[in-house]
């Protein structure tokens, strides 16, 4: 599995998270939360143990749009991820163009947030009749 990863130092990725600013929790695999692991491959279980994120912002975004739009909301932030070209996180691209996971400790994905680009938690204004 390792041999496929690469270094992801010096690189800038989006998260949608739910807190602003983001917690650790905002960084958890889906195994640190808890849910079952459904696809025992290898690429399931990569995804498993993932971070999630975009190296594009608009990719974030439209999928926490998109979320928000089925009701099924991973979050109503998306979260700038800079990490410093002197640390080493591995990550690896899956599921499609500029999808990545990458492999690190919560707390280390949190010391790398830069800002939050976009906030999606405020409603529009209705229109009144």
């Amino acid at each position: 599995m390792d041999e496929a990863r690469e270094n992801c130092a010096g690189r800038t990725f989006y998260r949608i998270v739910g807190n602003n600013p983001p917690t650790a929790r905002d960084f958890y695999s889906y195994r640190a939360l808890g849910r079952p692991l459904l696809d025992d491959s290898s690429e399931g279980y990569e995804n498993w143990i993932g971070i999630s994120v975009y190296e594009k912002r608009r990719q974030a975004i439209a999928l926490a749009k998109y979320l928000i739009r089925r009701k099924r909301p991973a979050g109503t932030f998306v979260a700038e991820i800079v990490i410093p070209a002197d640390l080493e996180i591995r990550g690896k691209r899956m599921g499609g163009v500029g999808h990545y996971n990458l492999f690190a400790d919560p707390e280390t994905l949190l010391a790398c947030y830069n800002q939050i680009v976009v906030d999606l938690s405020r409603r529009p204004e209705s229109r009144a009749p």
